[in-house]
């Protein structure tokens, strides 16, 4: 749970630094979608054809 709030904290002093106002509610929203994702194990299936990693020669 302190790793999330540390993320939170880190992206909202990016967030903060380069647009100059940090949206908390955004910024939730999309790491409860990458929780999501990491739970269903949908990672790279946003239309990435070909696989990623490495070829053993």
């Amino acid at each position: 749970m302190s790793a999330l709030l540390g993320e939170l904290y880190v992206s909202a002093a990016l967030q903060k630094h380069y647009e100059g106002e940090a949206d908390l509610e955004r910024i939730v929203a999309e790491m409860k979608g990458e929780l999501a994702k990491d739970r269903k194990g949908e990672w790279g299936s946003g239309g990435a054809s070909a696989p990623v990693g490495f070829l053993a020669r």
